[in-house]
């Protein structure tokens, strides 16, 4: 027993004895400097993986918190561009629905114009860099209600050339809004859209009243009471539907170098036939009376041209006697291309030598077929503006002038490289001087 009383006392000393000499000899700062150069190994390792980047998260909506129940936002809800930073691998998969930015609005006691600051909340391990603006503008109003807004119908607009609307009927007189009050005091009515197209019988719908100024200006943001409102629309069918289709003739003998591209019934290529079913129903389309158009030689829009009805049956009934029809005449235009045109050299700088990449071009023509076909290779004119440059390496402009009654449509090259040298004697007067 007294020898291990003696011993423990003895190893401890020894232990201390050891921990002082490694603290003596320098050893701790070689372990702390050994212990920074891991971390920033650690550091510069894990930066090479998943490195720091940054991005830009643009428009984000500034929510409001904390408004008084009985203020209202006046107009849309500002935006901000948020810059955040952080490791690649959690910025770039970032959700724009996980930076939310907000503004505090528990101070704001009084309606009108107030400058908040914006508060922006972002996931763990994203920082944020930048927010733009760091305050935005709100008007705030107090809250209103109307319940005095009437109703009225917009006549459709869109309702088949065959059918008619006999009436429309809708529930609600009048509705009520809700919303900031000076928005809602320039209300004047609440109007209902119909959509026909495509209706082939009566129908009833439900349809959101839009709000509209006295100016028919729409007015969004507002609360509608009721949201929507029945309509009943009743149509009643017509006849049949039936395209008119122009006669054009002497469309062989326009004048020299010109075509008829195109004719267009106006105001529409379709009129309403009635009569007995089985009388329509051989029926399929109508003509106009010939229109000649020999010698025209530019567009014209021919009006209340008759609509041929010599060839329908008399209990067939047309409710238009006469249509106006657009014809579109255009000049003939042809195009040919010319090869091998040599290019000249305009404004040389003196004692130099100008090389180019090709000493050709080609130009394609534009113009009545005539025209075109008279021009010939030294009817044209090819040249480059080198304007005095000195020795080096360009590109310059490829230049063209063609005879008064034709057009150039291109040129190839548009660009041509071109090599400016001294010349040869300048450079043997400069070597013997």
């Amino acid at each position: 027993m007294t020898d291990r009383r003696v011993m423990l006392p003895q190893r401890l000393r020894q232990v201390l004895a050891s921990v002082r000499r490694f603290f003596d000899t320098g050893n701790l700062l070689r372990f702390l400097l050994s212990m920074v150069l891991a971390f920033g190994l650690w550091a510069w390792v894990t930066y090479q993986n998943d490195p720091e980047t940054t991005r830009v998260l643009g428009g984000i909506t500034v929510t409001v918190e904390n408004l008084q129940e009985t203020f209202e936002i006046v107009g849309e809800l500002p935006t901000v561009d948020i810059t955040v930073q952080g490791p690649q691998s959690i910025i770039t998969p970032l959700e724009r629905d996980s930076v939310v930015a907000s503004a505090d609005m528990s101070e704001i006691d009084q309606t009108g114009d107030h400058e908040v600051d914006v508060s922006v909340d972002v996931p763990s391990d994203v920082r944020i860099r930048d927010v733009a603006p760091e305050t935005v503008a709100l008007v705030i109003d107090q809250m209103n209600t109307r319940e005095d807004i009437p109703v009225s119908v917009r006549e459709p607009e869109d309702v088949p050339a065959n059918y008619q609307v006999r009436s429309i009927e809708f529930d609600e007189d009048t509705v009520a809004v809700s919303g900031p009050d000076r928005t809602i005091q320039q209300i004047e009515r609440a109007v209902l859209e119909i959509q026909v197209d495509g209706r082939t019988s009566s129908f009833t719908d439900t349809i959101e009243p839009m709000l509209l100024d006295e100016h028919d200006n729409e007015i969004h943001g507002i609360q509608i009471d009721p949201s929507e409102i029945s309509v009943t629309v009743t149509l009643d069918v017509r006849g049949q539907v039936r395209k008119i289709i122009p006669v054009i003739v002497g469309d062989d003998a326009l004048a020299p170098g010109h075509d008829l591209i195109r004719t267009t019934v106006l105001p529409t290529d379709e009129v309403i036939v009635d009569g007995p079913e089985e009388e329509l129903s051989n029926v399929f389309f109508l003509t106009t009376t010939p229109i000649d158009v020999a010698g025209w030689d530019e567009s014209q829009i021919v009006r209340d041209v008759e609509i041929d009805q010599s060839r329908i049956p008399a209990e067939i009934t047309v409710d238009e006697d006469t249509v106006h029809v657009s014809i579109e005449i255009r000049r003939q235009v042809h195009q040919r291309e010319i090869s091998e045109i040599p290019i000249g050299i305009m404004n040389a700088a003196p004692n130099t030598m100008i090389e180019l990449a090709s000493d050709t071009a080609s130009v394609t023509l534009e113009g009545s077929r005539t025209a075109v076909e008279a021009v010939e290779s030294d009817d044209i004119t090819v040249f480059i503006n080198v304007a005095n440059a000195e020795p080096g390496n360009y590109d310059f402009e490829v230049r063209v002038i063609v005879p008064a009654q034709v057009q150039y449509r291109e040129i190839e090259p548009e660009f041509m490289g071109v090599t400016v040298t001294q010349s040869q004697g300048v450079r043997e007067n400069d070597d013997e001087g």
